[in-house]
Protein backbone atom coordinates (compact mmCIF):
# COMPACT_ATOMS: atom_id res chain seq x y z
CA UNK A 1 0.00 0.00 0.00
CA UNK A 2 1.50 3.70 -0.95
CA UNK A 3 1.18 6.55 1.14
CA UNK A 4 -1.54 8.30 -1.09
CA UNK A 5 -3.94 5.07 -1.32
CA UNK A 6 -3.54 4.61 2.90
CA UNK A 7 -3.98 8.59 3.52
CA UNK A 8 -7.28 8.40 1.31
CA UNK A 9 -8.79 5.39 3.00
CA UNK A 10 -7.67 6.46 6.52
CA UNK A 11 -8.82 9.93 6.17
CA UNK A 12 -12.05 8.85 4.54
CA UNK A 13 -12.77 6.14 7.19
CA UNK A 14 -12.35 8.30 9.94
CA UNK A 15 -14.54 11.27 8.15
CA UNK A 16 -17.05 8.39 7.55
CA UNK A 17 -16.96 6.92 11.60
CA UNK A 18 -17.99 10.52 12.37
CA UNK A 19 -20.37 11.01 10.65
CA UNK A 20 -21.79 7.33 11.45
CA UNK A 21 -20.96 8.20 15.53
CA UNK A 22 -23.34 11.37 15.24
CA UNK A 23 -26.08 9.95 12.42
CA UNK A 24 -27.02 6.87 13.56
CA UNK A 25 -25.66 8.09 17.19
CA UNK A 26 -28.79 10.27 16.90
CA UNK A 27 -31.43 7.52 15.37
CA UNK A 28 -30.51 5.61 19.18
CA UNK A 29 -30.98 8.64 21.16
CA UNK A 30 -33.97 9.26 19.54
CA UNK A 31 -35.15 5.16 20.22
CA UNK A 32 -33.89 5.57 23.85
CA UNK A 33 -36.06 8.77 24.26
CA UNK A 34 -38.79 7.20 22.89
CA UNK A 35 -39.18 3.90 24.62
CA UNK A 36 -38.45 5.96 27.62
CA UNK A 37 -41.63 8.44 26.58
CA UNK A 38 -43.38 4.97 26.16
CA UNK A 39 -42.69 3.93 29.26
CA UNK A 40 -43.43 7.46 31.24
CA UNK A 41 -47.18 6.85 29.34
CA UNK A 42 -48.02 3.41 31.22
CA UNK A 43 -46.44 5.19 34.52
CA UNK A 44 -48.80 7.94 34.29
CA UNK A 45 -51.82 5.72 33.49
CA UNK A 46 -50.49 3.64 36.74
CA UNK A 47 -50.86 6.70 38.67
CA UNK A 48 -54.54 7.53 37.01
CA UNK A 49 -55.96 4.45 37.89
CA UNK A 50 -54.35 4.24 41.47
CA UNK A 51 -55.62 7.86 41.89
CA UNK A 52 -52.26 9.18 42.68
CA UNK A 53 -51.27 12.73 41.22
CA UNK A 54 -47.47 13.23 41.06
CA UNK A 55 -45.93 10.53 43.92
CA UNK A 56 -42.32 9.68 42.65
CA UNK A 57 -41.65 6.78 40.54
CA UNK A 58 -40.98 3.99 43.15
CA UNK A 59 -44.08 5.13 45.12
CA UNK A 60 -46.32 4.72 42.30
CA UNK A 61 -44.57 1.07 41.05
CA UNK A 62 -45.04 0.08 45.08
CA UNK A 63 -48.53 0.68 44.82
CA UNK A 64 -48.85 -1.08 41.81
CA UNK A 65 -47.49 -3.93 42.89
CA UNK A 66 -49.87 -4.37 45.83
CA UNK A 67 -53.17 -2.87 43.64
CA UNK A 68 -51.68 -5.57 41.01
CA UNK A 69 -52.98 -8.59 43.04
CA UNK A 70 -56.49 -7.78 42.86
CA UNK A 71 -56.36 -5.78 39.73
CA UNK A 72 -56.20 -7.25 36.25
CA UNK A 73 -56.16 -3.77 34.69
CA UNK A 74 -53.43 -2.24 37.22
CA UNK A 75 -51.73 -5.92 36.51
CA UNK A 76 -51.90 -5.53 32.65
CA UNK A 77 -50.33 -1.80 32.60
CA UNK A 78 -47.35 -2.62 35.34
CA UNK A 79 -46.59 -5.66 33.01
CA UNK A 80 -46.40 -3.12 29.96
CA UNK A 81 -44.34 -0.79 32.10
CA UNK A 82 -42.06 -3.54 32.86
CA UNK A 83 -41.80 -4.77 29.07
CA UNK A 84 -39.91 -1.55 28.58
CA UNK A 85 -36.82 -1.91 30.89
CA UNK A 86 -35.01 -4.99 29.13
CA UNK A 87 -35.10 -2.74 25.76
CA UNK A 88 -34.53 0.31 27.17
CA UNK A 89 -31.35 -1.68 28.40
CA UNK A 90 -30.35 -3.56 25.61
CA UNK A 91 -30.94 -0.40 23.49
CA UNK A 92 -28.27 1.84 25.93
CA UNK A 93 -25.98 -1.24 25.26
CA UNK A 94 -25.61 -1.19 21.72
CA UNK A 95 -25.45 2.82 22.11
CA UNK A 96 -22.66 2.56 23.64
CA UNK A 97 -20.88 -0.83 21.56
CA UNK A 98 -21.63 1.65 18.36
CA UNK A 99 -20.70 4.60 19.58
CA UNK A 100 -17.05 2.98 21.33
CA UNK A 101 -16.51 0.66 17.86
CA UNK A 102 -16.67 4.41 16.01
CA UNK A 103 -14.52 6.13 18.48
CA UNK A 104 -11.86 3.27 18.30
CA UNK A 105 -12.09 3.42 14.08
CA UNK A 106 -11.49 7.26 14.36
CA UNK A 107 -8.54 7.05 16.49
CA UNK A 108 -7.01 4.58 14.80
CA UNK A 109 -7.29 6.30 12.14
CA UNK A 110 -6.26 9.21 12.85
CA UNK A 111 -3.00 7.53 15.02
CA UNK A 112 -2.75 5.60 11.12
CA UNK A 113 -2.86 9.68 9.58
CA UNK A 114 0.00 10.51 12.41
CA UNK A 115 2.30 7.48 11.66
CA UNK A 116 1.79 7.08 8.25
CA UNK A 117 5.10 6.45 7.13
CA UNK A 118 5.97 3.47 8.98
CA UNK A 119 1.83 2.29 8.44
CA UNK A 120 2.81 1.53 4.62
CA UNK A 121 5.61 -0.32 5.40
CA UNK A 122 3.86 -3.17 7.30
CA UNK A 123 2.72 -5.59 5.04
CA UNK A 124 -0.14 -6.23 7.65
CA UNK A 125 -1.67 -2.81 7.38
CA UNK A 126 -4.19 -3.25 4.68
CA UNK A 127 -5.31 -6.38 7.16
CA UNK A 128 -5.80 -4.49 9.74
CA UNK A 129 -7.61 -1.38 7.76
CA UNK A 130 -10.19 -3.82 6.44
CA UNK A 131 -10.67 -5.33 10.06
CA UNK A 132 -11.25 -1.72 11.14
CA UNK A 133 -13.52 -1.09 8.40
CA UNK A 134 -15.38 -4.26 9.15
CA UNK A 135 -16.15 -3.24 13.21
CA UNK A 136 -17.50 0.11 12.24
CA UNK A 137 -19.71 -1.48 9.28
CA UNK A 138 -20.56 -4.58 12.00
CA UNK A 139 -21.29 -2.10 14.81
CA UNK A 140 -23.81 0.38 12.65
CA UNK A 141 -25.50 -2.16 10.93
CA UNK A 142 -26.01 -4.65 14.28
CA UNK A 143 -26.99 -1.36 16.54
CA UNK A 144 -29.66 -0.41 13.80
CA UNK A 145 -30.50 -3.64 13.77
CA UNK A 146 -31.21 -4.11 17.85
CA UNK A 147 -32.61 -0.50 17.82
CA UNK A 148 -35.39 -1.76 14.75
CA UNK A 149 -36.50 -4.87 15.29
CA UNK A 150 -39.11 -6.24 13.08
CA UNK A 151 -42.12 -7.30 14.90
Amino acid sequence: MDKQTAYYVLSTLAQTCAALAAFVGAVGLFRLGALETGREMFLDTLRRHLSLLTPPQAAVLAAAEKEATTNSAIRDVLASYKNFSPEIQRTGKWFIIFEACNLVAILASILGLIWIDGLVKCPLAPLGIAALTLVAVASTGIAVAVWFPRR
